[in-house]
């Protein structure tokens, strides 16, 4: 996949890291429980706000 802007790839980096929290969190042996999910979303949150700060124009 080719990305056009740089929120792009955040983007879809932001959801890869998504998804290796969750497999980090369940180590692959059970699924993903409402709780996990919200760890993860504030986690993805943080690194969002992270990002828009230090791209703020």
């Amino acid at each position: 996949m080719a990305c056009r802007t740089p929120k792009e790839l955040f983007d879809l980096v932001l959801s890869d890291y998504e998804s290796y929290l969750e497999i980090q969190r369940t180590k692959g042996r059970r699924n993903v429980t409402e709780e996990d999910k919200n760890e993860i979303a504030a986690l993805c949150q943080s690194r969002l706000e992270r990002w828009e700060k230090g791209n703020a124009r």
